[in-house]
């Protein structure tokens, strides 16, 4: 079992929210954004691209790849493939 999960529009860790996901915008649990999805890229605050999916692999915002979904997928549980990047990208990582 995966020890982050998205489950409705929260993110949990344990038993913790660690963020919650409305719309394109992820916040932490103060509730703060901290980077919105924008198509398949994934921006900080700043509009600056911090991730990418494309296909099965997600890459960072310099082009060097991170990781697989699959691979991705074994550490989040939750719908979304861009969605499960942003959350890895922004709260987990």
């Amino acid at each position: 079992m995966a020890r982050v999960r998205l489950q409705g529009n929260n993110v949990y860790e344990g038993g913790s929210i660690i963020g919650r996901v409305d719309g394109t915008d992820i916040h932490d649990s103060s509730g703060h954004v901290v980077g919105k999805i924008r198509g398949e890229e994934i921006q900080d605050t700043h509009f600056h691209t911090v991730g990418r999916v494309q296909g099965n692999n997600v890459y960072d915002g310099s082009g060097r790849r991170l990781c697989s979904m699959s691979e991705l997928r074994n550490n989040i549980d939750g719908p979304g493939g861009v969605t499960l990047a942003a959350i890895w990208i922004l709260l987990v990582r």
